[in-house]
């Protein structure tokens, strides 16, 4: 059983530093003008997360532990959904994205779906602490103000929105 775990890490780690290394491909690859990420805090704190449990997972068999097979199996399991929702961090700030064009906008979803909208068929309406962009009524877009270039994306949709440029120079 000890075993079939740590094989399980040792995938989830070499998954994980896959799309680390994607990440960082992209990030060269795309104009910080015309693309809105999520805030690298999510890509910092799944990184972290995955190798922390990771090398727990790896340092238990060495360590004087309990005997007892039920806590040595929920701690696995435990620190298994750690490293998974650590790559689910990861995996979020690569693959999510708009990116801003001169009438649309292109979303890409969590899932990798991407989805094409027109400025002019969207409407902002700002939170306190996010954005959330409609489209015929239905909010499609909820967008955080910790993420880099969100005032852009409100700014072409709404051209006279300056309400709320003092935040957007704090980035």
């Amino acid at each position: 059983m000890n075993e079939t775990f740590r094989y399980l890490t040792i995938a989830f780690l070499i998954i994980s530093l896959g799309i680390i290394r994607k990440s960082f491909k992209d990030n060269k690859k795309r104009s910080d003008e015309t693309i809105i990420k999520q805030p690298r805090i999510y890509l910092n704190g799944g990184i972290f997360v995955t190798l922390v449990s990771t090398i727990i997972n790896f340092l238990v068999p060495v360590l004087p532990t309990v005997s007892d097979e039920t806590e040595i199996l929920v701690f696995y399991i435990f620190s298994s959904i750690m490293i998974f929702s650590g790559i689910l961090f990861i995996w979020y700030y690569v693959i999510w994205y708009i990116k801003l064009g001169k009438e649309t906008f292109l979303y890409r979803s969590f899932w990798g779906g991407t989805k094409e909208f027109f400025y002019r068929d969207c409407t902002p309406v700002t939170r306190s602490a996010r954005v959330d962009i409609y489209k015929d009524g239905k909010c499609i877009i909820k967008i955080s103000l910790l993420i880099v270039n969100w005032y852009e994306l409100s700014k072409r949709i709404e051209p006279e929105m300056n309400k709320y440029k003092e935040i957007s120079n704090r980035d």
